[in-house]
């Protein structure tokens, strides 16, 4: 299984690149990705621009395929560069994302096509389990968008 991390966003609601604010004195991209790379074998971080993120290291820096599709541009983009058939969907403004969580995750039974946790009666689609097969839907829902 692998991971796919967002942080090509516009981050027009937080008014600056998100993934550079500082939590305990730590970026929230480094952040979450020090707990993905602990778990998965391989993580992929969706960007639009790869030199704003050249710090970052043990990760493969990827341009989204078809730019300003928000999430669902990004999960196309990480699923189709994935080699692995799950894949598990990050965004990377959740830097209290627990490795024990995401080895639940990854230890649960693989006879789905998406899994996605609920919390208050609200699916969580950024921080779930997406097969290779939801590729073509995710393509077809980004570009109607």
């Amino acid at each position: 299984m692998n991971a796919i991390l967002l942080a090509g966003g516009q981050s027009s609601r937080f008014k600056s690149d998100k993934a550079m604010a500082k939590l305990d004195g730590q970026r929230l991209i480094n952040r979450i990705l020090c707990r993905l790379q602990e778990v998965f074998n391989r993580v992929y971080i969706i960007v639009n621009d790869k030199s704003n993120y050249s710090f970052l290291e043990g990760a493969q820096l990827v341009t989204d395929i078809i730019p300003d599709k928000g999430p669902l541009g990004g999960l196309y983009t990480g699923l189709q560069h994935s080699t692995a058939e799950y894949n598990y969907l990050a965004a990377c403004d959740m830097p209290l994302i627990t490795v024990d969580y995401l080895n639940f995750l990854k230890n649960i039974e693989r006879d789905y096509d998406v899994l996605l946790p609920e919390y208050k009666d609200r699916l969580e689609p950024l921080a779930g389990i997406y097969t290779k097969s939801c590729c073509k839907l995710a393509y077809y829902l980004s570009i109607k968008h």
